[in-house]
């Protein structure tokens, strides 16, 4: 397990990533002193500010804003107190009049990659002679993902990550799986600079459940949210896949939403935006079970996250020792009380490279337009980065070319593995030929020996996966080492978006969840 390399040093045949990550135990106590956030005073003449991040020699900033006057979001640099503010792309042809956004420098300092339009759209690479801060003759090319060969997709590439190393780079594609629903695939190629472009070649499928969100700092690995066919029900978390090996670990263990993650340069910790605290997913996976309704929930997930608008708490960045998780600690809140005043703390969440800051985002609640960069100061003691190595092609993984995921299916009845059995059922809903109906039945079920559920839950969803519909209910109890119950009766529809920001309102939850553990009481919606 990961937390057992964090204990110890290295061993020459220990898994790579023990390098990466040294053991929480000596995660000293400078960095669990108090935190102070501050906001970066951008000028007046730039409108919403947002996707900070610290270029690598930590003297600024670069992020997304729209010069006044403008109808178009730039790239930009500044520091963290406001002075040097420099417009990178104004004025510059990028061959279409769509916004640029959510810059991410090279380790080189001189290029950066760019979204063109909304995530899935488009990313550009900026070249600079010079330090991107200097920024000379800067040339815009386009950044190509992989064709698909096989298959249909619904957006090539979102999620770019670029590797420690220079030279790799990670992304995310929305392929159908076979039976034409939604999937997300998490993928790791090589970077190559062409005459006119930037290709990406031998593109390897690292998961087929989840988005790219990070590379460990020494490159070794990457860090990839998964949403689908999760260990625990109504729990999507964080895992981490060695490159060389295909190892995966699990990083995040909270009873609620967590996401984007990313490690301090020294690795000794990570910034994860959760919604941890905030109860949004608690209700439905307090009774803590296998993902036996994994298939039926999914409709739920995307509603709750479609509603992010109207609970902002889902994605806030909490500071966590690595290889702490398991063990029960969650963290401390960046920006404890944001959305109390007013603002939605948003993703993604950049580190300096010393360790000692991260910078985020956030949005005003009541006004979409409007928003606010910030540094949390987490740290007084910088500390260098661990030393990067060349990040491993995943040979062991499929080619992403002509990759057609398989839609997940239910598992299988089975004993427990402690005690008691489940059985599961998946047919044609009786009176609606166009619902699926997956019944999850437990008699004394234990997998740890510790807690025993029983009862039923039930999903009659439609197909479409994560955009499908699904009416659930539930009667569930849990006795022996914790005391519980789970019961519900809800319809979800996730409703429609742009694929980037969900329409207000259309995202619906009808019904209600109730759940208790040990005196914990929490209800949906």
């Amino acid at each position: 397990m990961l937390t057992e390399m964090f204990r110890r040093a290295a061993a020459p045949t220990a898994l790579a990533l023990s390098a990466v990550l040294v053991p929480a135990a000596t995660a000293g106590a400078e960095e669990a002193s108090s935190n102070s956030l501050r906001t970066v005073p951008v000028p007046d003449s730039v409108r919403g500010p947002k996707f900070p991040s610290f270029t690598p020699d930590g003297e600024r900033l670069v992020f997304t804003g729209t010069p006044q006057g403008s109808k178009r979001s730039e790239i930009m640099t500044i520091r963290e107190n406001g002075t040097g503010l420099t417009c990178l792309t104004c004025g510059l042809d990028t061959g279409s009049s769509k916004d640029l956004s959510q810059p991410l420098v090279f380790p080189d300092g001189r290029r950066m990659v760019v979204n063109s339009g909304i995530p899935g759209e488009g990313a550009l690479v900026l070249e600079c002679e010079g330090k991107i801060s200097k920024c000379r003759d800067p040339e815009v090319v386009p950044l190509n993902f992989p064709e698909p060969g096989e298959g249909n997709v619904l957006q090539q590439g979102r999620e770019v990550r670029i590797a420690p190393d220079g030279k790799h780079i990670a992304f995310t594609r929305i392929p159908t799986t076979r039976t034409g629903e939604p999937g997300y695939v998490a993928n790791v190629g090589t970077l190559r600079r062409a005459e006119n472009s930037y290709e990406i070649d031998d593109a390897r499928v690292v998961s087929a459940k989840g988005e790219a969100k990070s590379f460990t700092p020494d490159g070794q690995g990457l860090v990839v949210s998964e949403y689908v066919d999760t260990p625990e029900a109504a729990n999507p978390d964080d895992f981490l896949f060695d490159l060389e090996t295909g190892h995966k670990t699990r990083l995040t263990y909270a009873n609620d939403y967590d996401e984007d993650l990313e490690f301090s340069p020294d690795g000794r910790r990570y910034v994860v935006g959760s919604g941890r605290g905030s109860d949004i997913f608690a209700a439905l996976s307090q009774v803590t079970r296998p993902n036996f309704i994994g298939p039926g929930l999914q409709p739920v997930f995307t509603t709750r996250f479609n509603q992010r608008r109207e609970r902002p708490d889902l994605l806030e960045p909490w500071l966590v020792r690595s290889g702490s998780e398991e063990k029960g600690e969650l963290g401390e809140p960046l920006a404890p009380g944001a959305s109390d005043s007013g603002w939605d703390s948003r993703m993604k969440n950049h580190w300096s490279p010393d360790s000692t800051k991260v910078a985020f985002w956030q949005q005003n609640m009541k006004d979409a337009t409007e928003s606010r960069m910030l540094i949390a100061d987490v740290g007084d003691r910088p500390s260098n980065p661990l030393p990067v190595r060349t990040t491993p092609d995943p040979d062991w993984a499929d080619p992403l070319k002509n990759y057609v995921p398989e839609t997940f299916s239910p598992t299988e009845s089975r004993p427990g593995h402690a005690s008691g059995s489940v059985t599961i059922e998946e047919h044609q809903h009786p009176d609606n030929p166009e619902l699926t109906t997956l019944k999850v039945t437990y008699d004394n079920f234990s997998d740890d020996g510790k807690s025993v559920i029983n009862g039923t839950e039930q999903a009659d969803y439609t197909p479409g996966g994560v955009v499908g519909t699904v009416h659930y209910t539930a009667g569930l109890t849990m006795s022996g080492a914790h005391e519980g119950t789970l019961t519900a009766d809800l319809h979800a529809d996730p409703g429609t978006g742009d694929g980037h920001e969900p329409k207000p309102g259309d995202a619906k939850l009808e019904g209600t969840v109730v759940s208790e553990v040990d005196g914990h009481r929490l209800q949906l919606p």
